[in-house]
């Protein structure tokens, strides 16, 4: 038995809604479920509202396999459980001396039709990825559009959750998400720790040969400086940090670290860009992003390709603009970031491939960022509880 069951015949419904006794043998109706609580803390069900012996209630609803649980999670010392007014189990196992007995719980353990546990089970069991991808052929992607809109917000929220320490110096914030994109998924943090070791204050936008070698030194992937500079471990990267098991000859950290220096030493990180059209900001950030070329072949690299000035531009200059437009509560400013996502291509990789098989929509980057989110966030932690897309298969 597992709680994400009982959480979802709970939620759809599907116990018997007649003839339903608690523990202490007081009749209960179930006037609403509540609503589920798609966080990670608090009751499972908020606004719920219940009939016992002819008295309504309002309140949450706690849900667990055995009534211990309540003890065995702390949630007798979390004031946010107070407003609790039913506990809903599998088993009841706690003695009716107990002093949790005052609180109404309803066993279901004989009301669980085993067949229908069966299937539930089957459709989770030893199964990752798109749990609904055999639902999903029959599906509609029409149903999805309000799940992706959503799950691509989310995804731009989570993006720049920890820029507003850049309040008051967006050239930082901006610096910092063009190197974490320089890094992609596998040495993304090594590249932002990076940034963070660096103030573009304290350089002249003139002085671009000094902030090419500051970069370059602070990665810690160079042996040709000072000694004595290396030996302040603090102000580099560590070389452990940095990934290169599995990453293409042309990503190596070192040559993406140089890529990096070669375009931000010349970039003045201006970002008045923001208050451009979507297709000129697009038009800006390539245009950055391909003016240093030459730069590149003096040292001997090659140029960034097409589908890796897109990806920078998705994961720097597009949540900047978000993150500029929460900023100042601008929703336009806000705005212009998901439609730049829909002037570029849909991305392509094993996950994106997984859900173009099923039929559902990739017709451009804010496509595929939706879809990308879903997954991460939804699928590969089996919340289908709090997928739009899960809900609506699973509740039909």
């Amino acid at each position: 038995m597992k709680e994400r069951y009982l959480h979802y015949l709970w939620q759809y419904k599907l116990i018997p809604p007649s003839a339903l006794l608690l523990i202490d043998g007081s009749p209960i109706q179930i006037i609403h479920p509540g609503d589920y609580n798609e966080m990670e803390s608090g009751p499972d069900f908020f606004n719920a509202k219940i009939v016992i012996d002819s008295i309504t209630w309002a309140g949450n609803i706690e849900v667990h396999i055995k009534s211990s649980d309540w003890i065995k999670h702390g949630h007798q010392r979390d004031r946010s459980y107070d407003n609790v007014i039913l506990h809903v189990v599998f088993t009841h196992d706690l003695p009716s001396s107990h002093s949790l007995s005052n609180l109404p719980t309803l066993q279901l353990q004989n009301w669980i039709n085993q067949d229908h546990l069966k299937w539930f089970n089957h459709h989770f069991k030893n199964k990752t990825g798109i749990l609904c991808r055999s639902q999903l052929l029959e599906f509609q992607p029409i149903h999805a559009v309000f799940m992706m809109e959503r799950a691509l917000h989310s995804r731009l929220v989570r993006k720049i959750i920890n820029l507003n320490k850049y309040r008051e110096d967006p050239k930082q914030a901006l610096f910092e998400l063009i190197s974490g994109a320089m890094g992609s998924k596998v040495n993304q943090l090594p590249f932002i720790e990076l940034s963070q070791k660096i103030k573009l204050n304290d350089f002249d936008y003139k002085e671009s040969k000094r902030l090419y070698r500051r970069i370059l030194e602070a990665s810690g992937l160079f042996n040709d400086f000072d000694s004595i500079t290396i030996a302040l471990n603090e102000n580099q990267v560590k070389k452990s940090s940095w990934k290169s098991k599995g990453v293409r000859h042309t990503s190596f950290p070192r040559i993406r670290v140089m890529q990096f220096a070669a375009i931000a030493s010349e970039y003045d990180f201006n970002y008045q860009f923001v208050y451009c059209a979507p297709e000129t900001i697009l038009d800006y950030g390539k245009k950055i992003l391909k003016k240093n070329q030459s730069n590149l072949h003096e040292l001997g690299l090659n140029d960034l390709t097409d589908n890796f000035i897109n990806s920078i531009i998705i994961n720097s200059f597009v949540p900047f603009v978000f993150w500029y437009g929460q900023l100042y509560e601008d929703e336009k400013i806000c705005e212009k970031a998901t439609a730049i996502l829909r002037l570029l291509p849909s991305e392509n990789n094993s996950i994106l491939k997984k859900w173009r098989n099923l039929k559902m929509p990739l017709n451009n980057a804010g496509d595929s960022q939706a879809l990308l989110e879903i997954y991460n966030q939804f699928c590969s932690h089996k919340k289908c509880l709090n997928c739009d897309i899960g809900k609506f298969i699973l509740g039909r």
